[in-house]
């Protein structure tokens, strides 16, 4: 009896050291995804992505966030900024367009001594614009994507 007991506590030792082994390595960093499980999904949001990498040959840790929606970068960014400086999130910079025609929007928070940084990212398209990039060679290739659709969130960090 003491054997059977024996092994079934190594079999759920394993099993919690393997599930920890992953949160840490397997899963991406863990202090963004934390801040990723924080952020509220957008309402009128469709085919929601979350998640945490811990980097990429081109950049550092870092977590992401991605979903389309028909609506407008200030709607989509006023919604996030309302919500996440009730949650002591502040605007790191106004809302501002960068010369790709995207809208951007930075918030930042320190947590002990570590900053947290959210950027987010948004193109608005007009109706002409659309029609001009549906046209593309791009789009005629089949590599065209609803650019104007799409909010991009990266949220980073560094000890300070």
């Amino acid at each position: 009896m003491k054997k059977i007991l024996v092994f079934i506590l190594i079999i759920v030792i394993n099993f919690l050291f393997m599930s920890i082994v992953s949160l840490f390595l397997g899963s991406g960093n863990v202090l963004d995804n934390i801040i990723v499980k924080t952020i509220p999904q957008y309402p009128n949001s469709q085919n929601w992505q979350a998640g945490a990498s811990s980097g990429s040959p081109n950049g550092g840790p870092h977590g992401g966030i991605e979903f389309k929606t028909e609506d407008k970068s200030p709607q989509v960014f006023g919604y996030y900024e309302k919500d996440l400086s009730q949650k002591g999130w502040e605007l790191d910079r106004s809302l501002y367009q960068d010369d790709t025609g995207g809208n951007k929007l930075r918030l930042k928070k320190k947590i002990g001594g570590i900053s947290f940084q959210i950027y987010m990212n948004k193109v608005d398209m007009t109706e002409e614009q659309k029609k001009e990039y549906l046209s593309s060679a791009a789009c005629k290739s089949g590599m065209c994507s609803d650019t104007d659709r799409k909010v991009l969130m990266f949220i980073t960090h560094k000890k300070d």
